[in-house]
């Protein structure tokens, strides 16, 4: 399955820029016309652990209040959305940072991935990262730290049948993907419009040939922030480098 995603206009931060003042018009605009077109919509993302990615309002909280606004959010836009939605992204890169976590207790995360689960039944949850496979280098991404994150999450109560998927974006190399697929046996979905090694064909037959992945997601940029390597400007004009990078051959 390959799904589209929103850049921004699912995450708290969009819809809820202050406390308790919550705008759905441009989410509900979106969805509604890709519901309209049948083409599935992955909701990203519930939470985002990168500090700088929180309304100042939610850094002025504290840890109690914290966690009783990520409960109240979570099901606001979930009620809102759910039966709608392919999948849902639980949390973005708290693999590279813990925002929540720090200020929070420490199986927050398993609380989030409890109640998300429960609020719809049916739809996929994920985890998504970025760079988990780019770097092999970096041990503090790497693949082997989603299997402490999912080891974290099924020991909390009525968690042990809990599946959880792996977002990847930023793929440039099927490092590791193998390891973390075997030991757990899960689902996976990546973002191949982050890469700019590989045309987008070329991604598309290499992820799809590994069994664990379920589905591509295709994250676009805004016009006014499009480059070169965009299908188009902002005025909707093809652009011949972009193509050659994104358009499928025969």
């Amino acid at each position: 399955m390959v799904s589209s995603t929103f850049l921004n206009e699912l995450k708290w931060h969009y819809t809820e820029k202050e406390n308790g003042k919550e705008n759905y018009t441009v989410p509900d605009a979106m969805i509604y016309l890709f519901r309209k077109h049948g083409i599935p919509i992955r909701g990203h993302t519930i939470l985002w652990d990168k500090p700088m990615m929180n309304s100042r309002w939610i850094h002025e909280l504290s840890p109690r209040q914290l966690l009783n606004a990520a409960f109240h959010w979570i099901g606001s836009v979930m009620s809102r959305y759910a039966g709608k939605l392919a999948s849902w992204d639980v949390i973005n890169e708290n693999i590279h940072f813990s925002f929540r976590e720090d200020k929070m207790r420490p199986n927050a995360l398993a609380m989030f991935f409890k109640i998300t689960q429960a609020l719809d039944p049916g739809t996929s949850m994920y985890l998504n990262e970025y760079a988990t496979l780019k770097y092999p280098l970096d041990m503090e991404v790497c693949p082997c730290m989603y299997v402490e994150m999912l080891r974290s999450i099924r020991p909390f109560p009525r968690n042990e049948n809990t599946v959880v998927g792996l977002g990847q974006q930023e793929l440039d190399t099927k490092r590791g993907h193998d390891q973390v697929t075997c030991d757990l046996n899960l689902q996976i979905a990546y973002d191949p419009l982050m890469s700019f090694i590989m045309e987008l064909e070329d991604i598309l037959w290499e992820v799809f040939s590994h069994p664990a992945v379920e589905g591509i997601v295709l994250c676009g940029q805004k016009p006014a922030g499009c480059n070169k390597t965009c299908l188009e400007d902002k005025n909707f004009n093809r652009l011949a480098k972009g193509c050659a990078l994104m358009c499928f051959t025969d």
